[in-house]
């Protein structure tokens, strides 16, 4: 007798099989003090499972958004979406997607929670995602070309410029090839900080003691007295 083939797991059990890691730094200019904080994600590759993908966003991008506080983000990443689905809408429109079930289990109370709403810089700056990011054939089955890679962003940051991308057309594909060192396009985005994140100085508002002294406290100067 041949064994049975194994049932595939939940999306819930496949989501706590599967290992993937956030790598996230808070940076500070040293020059103005800005502060902005940097991600970087991988999702898993599990299309025919999307509720678990739904477990890995929302976990991933609320605890991002955990870790930065007050403070903006630039998010990127291969996130395995593409513009078109719910899980892309997630993270633009901090919607859950009520067709993708989790199947969490009743003894779990955690449910999937949408994260703030996050801006695509691509989308932002041409007005429409990249036409693909991923031009990739495995083995025996059809080329796959699409959207897959971004870089998200909070709110309050301003897209200056983004890296130009060939079409499908321009590219010999599918990819790796001679010019295209992986199956995934470099994508790129130059980001303006706002105003807003400037820091004030440390010593700034305080006596020569390192005591804060208020406005009205401060000796005035000759403009002021003007």
């Amino acid at each position: 007798m041949f064994p049975q083939e194994r049932p595939p797991d939940s999306a819930y059990v496949g989501a706590r099989k599967r290992h993937n890691i956030v790598v996230f730094a808070r940076l500070r200019s040293k020059r103005n003090g800005h502060v902005v904080c940097v991600a970087n994600y991988h999702m898993p590759c599990a299309y025919m499972q999307q509720g678990l993908m739904v477990i890995h966003l929302s976990l991933v991008v609320n605890q991002v958004q955990k870790l930065c506080g007050e403070d903006p983000v630039v998010f990127c990443g291969d996130f395995n979406m593409q513009p078109d689905q719910g899980l892309y809408k997630m993270v633009v429109e901090g919607i859950v997607p009520e067709d993708l079930d989790p199947e969490v289990p009743a003894y779990d109370s955690w449910l999937p929670t949408a994260p703030e709403k996050l801006l695509s810089t691509y989308k932002e700056f041409t007005g429409s995602e990249p036409e693909f990011t991923n031009y990739a054939k495995t083995g025996d089955k059809p080329e796959f070309c699409a959207t897959l890679d971004y870089i998200f962003i909070s709110p309050d940051l301003e897209v200056v410029d983004v890296e130009s991308l060939p079409t499908q057309e321009e590219v010999a594909g599918p990819l790796p090839n001679e010019e295209e060192p992986s199956d995934h396009l470099l994508i790129a985005a130059t980001i303006r900080i706002s105003d807003k994140q400037e820091k004030k100085p440390e010593n700034e508002g305080k006596d020569k003691q390192g005591e804060s002294i208020s406005d009205s406290e401060a000796e005035p100067n000759e403009e002021n007295n003007a």
